[in-house]
């Protein structure tokens, strides 16, 4: 092969855009660019042929270090997948192309699991976010430090990020739920 046979790709993708980051680590793919390792923001590829791996993304109910999660990555061993990296309770995986079709969740009652695993990890990280603001109100109030009212104001807009991600994954949990009565 000719060129950099090597490449770093800094990206952060939140829970809500994980069909967002599963098509662009395959549009990497695609275009030969093997994923080899990630940590979820910092994602690292090496030359390949094009279109020689799927990727997914996966957020079991347990820890990959738990009896399940070792139990769950020895399946999906035997399935052909590699686990590549995690963070926060995601797991990315991938799979030679020429083994057929890699789905992870074929039906949609799996689908509707993994979007609601999604959300209860925002649901924690809105209840940390308004923790913080309140008591960063707190102390701007009582505080006679003008510099601390900065802190109810970054708190505030990370509730608010918060809450419109919560908002598009109830949007795609709608979604899911909607096309499964439609096939029950």
């Amino acid at each position: 092969m000719t060129g950099k046979e090597t490449k770093t790709c800094f990206r952060s993708y939140t829970a809500w855009q994980y069909q967002e980051e599963v098509d662009w680590m395959n549009k990497m793919a695609a275009e030969g660019w093997a994923l080899e390792r990630t940590n979820g923001f910092v994602h690292h590829f090496s030359r390949c042929e094009p279109g020689a791996w799927i990727i997914r993304l996966d957020r079991p109910s347990f820890k990959m270090s738990s009896p399940e999660g070792q139990e769950y990555l020895a399946m999906l061993h035997d399935f052909g997948a590699e686990w590549v990296g995690g963070v926060n309770g995601w797991i990315y995986l991938r799979r030679r192309a020429d083994q057929g079709d890699f789905e992870l969740y074929s039906d949609l009652a799996g689908k509707e699991h993994l979007l609601l695993r999604a959300r209860s990890q925002m649901l924690l990280v809105l209840a940390l976010a308004l923790v913080g603001w309140l008591g960063s109100l707190l102390l701007a109030v009582c505080s006679s430090e003008s510099f601390m009212a900065v802190y109810p104001v970054i708190y505030l807009c990370i509730l608010i990020a918060v809450v419109h991600g919560l908002t598009r994954l109830n949007r795609q949990l709608k979604a899911v739920r909607q096309e499964r009565q439609l096939h029950e």
